[in-house]
């Protein structure tokens, strides 16, 4: 196997990957496995999932915690088939509701991935259905508010319906990935139009509704914990709209709901900047724009070159609030005086004459 790369201050390590491997390998001795090497997963697995947990609740703004509260429910559920996840979950109620068959964070081992984002099952994924289609999609107010921000980039989205013919029968279930959206507006529509969900839809016919981010090892296992609890709360922030729509409002519209949150929430986010907006003041396509953006996010950098008084700075800091619109990052513009060199901003060594001699000197 190919050496994993481990970044010093990753809380897990190749122990985390070998343990949750070979508990998967085998599903109908997965219990057992687990059972038999339950001081390592303890230490391997489960307090470092457990440590990188709490660390995410204390970044959870004080928005999210006034309207929920917050709750450690159980780790790693065992059925008599087995261990069905490794599983760590914050399950957040409406202050009457704790429980972990409502909505919830979870953060969870799947194979050889750590999965994290919004989870809804039964009853609650029937309420974010109904409260489309009741309300929200006739709602200006609603649109407005849930496109104005955006989801993590490389979310997936899954619709799960479990099918029980008699009692005879091993339950038949299908699973439906939902395309990716920008927003949690146009996901919701996403999900109303799956295949899945007809006119005559009924509330139990949707078994659960995820919208989760996953890192597979080899990635999870070169971030540093402070990179991978900013990663899961930053998401966890832009995902909690979607718990607003999970709950039945029997005195008044969810859309009040909806605005409530979202008069708090621009505090913690910033405002969304559309490419169409920059394309109009710029007057670069937005193909072209799109483009950039693309590549920025997968090399994470970008120059723009080019003469005086053509318009770069300008540019890049449209592109810099498109980047984070949505989320709680922020730009900022560094300007070196013309005599600063490559060598005075970033570590070198540089030549120098000492006594005649020439040295080297390593600067920062």
């Amino acid at each position: 196997m190919k050496k994993l790369f481990v970044h010093p201050q990753c809380p897990f390590s190749v122990d985390t990957f070998n343990l949750v491997s070979a508990q998967f390998q085998d599903e109908f001795n997965c219990h057992d496995f687990y059972l038999l090497h339950h001081n390592d997963f303890l230490t391997y697995v489960e307090n470092p999932l457990k440590y990188i947990f709490k660390q995410v609740e204390k970044l959870l703004p004080a928005s999210i915690q006034k309207f929920i509260p917050i709750n450690s429910e159980s780790f790693g559920y065992i059925k008599k088939e087995g261990l069905e996840s490794i599983d760590c979950s914050i399950a957040l109620g409406f202050k009457d509701i704790c429980s972990v068959d409502d909505p919830q964070f979870m953060l969870s081992f799947e194979k050889q991935k750590l999965t994290f984002g919004f989870y809804a099952k039964s009853d609650s994924a029937a309420w974010i259905i109904q409260n489309y289609q009741d309300c929200l999609q006739y709602s200006k107010d609603a649109e407005k508010l849930l496109k104005a921000y955006k989801l993590p980039n490389y979310y997936q989205c899954y619709l799960t319906q479990k099918i029980i013919r008699n009692n005879s029968q091993k339950p038949k279930t299908i699973e439906e990935t939902i395309q990716p959206q920008k927003n949690i507006y146009t996901l919701l529509k996403a999900i109303c139009l799956s295949e899945l969900i007809d006119e005559h839809f009924y509330p139990d016919k949707i078994t659960n509704i995820r919208v989760i981010l996953s890192l597979d090892f080899p990635k999870l296992l070169g971030l540093s914990a402070k990179k991978i609890i900013l990663l899961i709360a930053q998401t966890f922030k832009q995902m909690f709209p979607l718990f607003l729509c999970s709950k039945r409002y029997p005195e008044y519209s969810p859309v009040i709901v909806i605005s409530r949150y979202i008069s708090v929430y621009e505090t913690e986010f910033n405002q969304f900047y559309d490419i169409a907006e920059i394309s109009e003041i710029t007057g670069f396509q937005t193909s072209e724009l799109d483009r950039w953006i693309r590549t920025i996010n997968r090399k994470q950098q970008a120059i723009l070159q080019g003469p005086p008084g053509t318009g770069k700075t300008f540019l890049a800091q449209k592109l810099a609030q498109h980047l984070i619109g949505g989320g709680d990052g922020f730009s900022d513009i560094i300007q070196f005086h013309p005599a600063y060199t490559y060598e005075d901003f970033i570590q070198d060594i540089r030549p120098q004459s000492q006594n005649g001699q020439l040295t080297t000197n390593t600067i920062n």
